[in-house]
């Protein structure tokens, strides 16, 4: 029998399961008043046993119902309270999330993604992720298992999606979600809790040590991700994973691959946070902002067919020599920032008033969802104080809120 939720005198019907997490689950579910298709996320009640696990329900409280925009998941309607759950009903994505695409894509054409479709994705993961960065949030979990795609022309179905009648092809539109550990960071304001998943957290994340990071740390992530989707690598080596923390990747022989998109992941996965790309050269980056026809391929030729290293702290001028790039090739001697294809950072040069208004929307989302929600579980009383949380890095897929 299928589980059903009523929701203000609405029935949902849960119709299969999407995610089975620790902390919460995600169901498809389909609102039989309207017939429209959502994605529903359960927070069971009794996992809400301590103020951590509180905060990151209001992380996600917060942004779904204050922050709207294309490339985020948008709330269906309000979060409401039953007497054992939280459920967030949230817009349903039939492609699921860029982990599955990437899996597809590669199952058909028999390699990895090219790198057509890596910046159509990165031009809208870009997009969403500097808009909660805008505004003040920094996502701490940013991996292709909580950025979903969803195929515009398929409208969504009472059956379990089948992948293989996608056209791959056709008009897609990326949503960035679970913002359980979201956090809210004033600007200039440091955070310090090691939080996220260990295969793209940032490795000041990893090893604070008491110094804190900030925004930067998810554009580490970011770096991770395109790696990940251009070469591909375990999750679960933790030789790679320790290389990469340092600032290292490595280019398989044989491959052919855009100078451009080494430029672009050698400048995210630096492990310096001060010497890492910050929003301007990522959203002027050749690798962005130029047709992917004219990139600059080199095919990757190393001696005993080893993988080729590259260490991001290096200079670029030994990373080209090794690439053997010709001297006059402008992207790795000049760094240009084109001001029109930035958008002159308009957002991020936000005036006092509209820093003020996102402070206020803060504290009055927070007031209500502690008069609605919280006051219902009696077993903390939430504080109005720091929203930090201290524990370890989650180290699988499937067990972060």
């Amino acid at each position: 029998m299928q589980k059903e939720i009523e929701c203000n005198k609405e029935r949902l019907i849960c119709l299969y399961l999407l995610y089975d997490g620790k902390q919460s689950k995600v169901y498809k579910t389909l609102n039989t008043t309207t017939n429209e298709i959502y994605a529903t996320k359960m927070i069971e009640r009794k996992n809400l046993n301590d103020q951590r696990k509180i905060n990151y329900i209001y992380s996600e409280y917060y942004i779904y119902h204050v922050l709207s925009f294309d490339n985020i998941i948008h709330l269906k309607k309000e979060m409401f309270p039953t007497k054992n759950n939280y459920y967030f009903i949230l817009e349903y994505c039939n492609g699921q999330s860029l982990a599955h695409f990437k899996k597809e894509y590669e199952n058909r054409n028999k390699q990895k993604l090219n790198e057509f479709y890596i910046k159509k994705l990165l031009n809208q993961i870009i997009k969403g992720l500097f808009f909660l960065h805008s505004n003040y949030f920094i996502h701490r979990d940013i991996k292709l298992q909580n950025i979903f795609i969803n195929f515009d022309e398929f409208p969504p179905t009472v059956e379990k999606e089948d992948y293989s009648k996608f056209n791959l092809d056709q008009k897609f539109s990326i949503r960035i979600g679970d913002f359980g550990f979201a956090k809210f960071l004033s600007e200039g304001e440091k955070t310090f809790s090691k939080v996220g998943t260990h295969f793209t957290a940032a490795p000041e994340v990893i090893n604070s040590n008491g110094k804190g990071y900030n925004e930067k740390a998810d554009l580490w992530s970011l770096g991770a991700i395109t790696y990940d989707l251009i070469i591909g690598y375990d999750h679960n080596d933790e030789e790679i994973i320790n290389k990469l923390e340092k600032g290292i990747f490595y280019i398989p022989n044989h491959k052919k691959i855009s100078v451009e998109i080494i430029h672009f992941i050698s400048g995210l996965l630096h492990p310096n946070p001060n010497k890492r790309f910050d929003w301007e050269k990522i959203k002027s980056h050749p690798f962005i902002t130029n047709d992917e026809k004219n990139f600059k391929y080199i095919n990757i030729e190393t001696i005993n067919n080893e993988d080729l290293e590259i260490d991001c702290t290096q200079e670029m001028s030994l990373i080209k020599d090794k690439l053997k790039i010709n001297k006059d090739y402008s992207i790795w001697d000049l760094y240009i920032n084109n001001n029109k294809l930035t958008d002159k950072i308009q957002i991020l040069e936000q005036t006092l008033i509209q820093k003020e208004n996102l402070i206020k929307n803060y504290e009055l989302a927070f007031s209500k969802f502690k008069t609605e929600f919280i006051n219902i579980t009696k077993k903390e009383d939430l504080k109005n104080e720091s929203f930090e949380i201290i524990e370890s890095i989650d180290d699988s897929e499937d067990d972060d809120f």
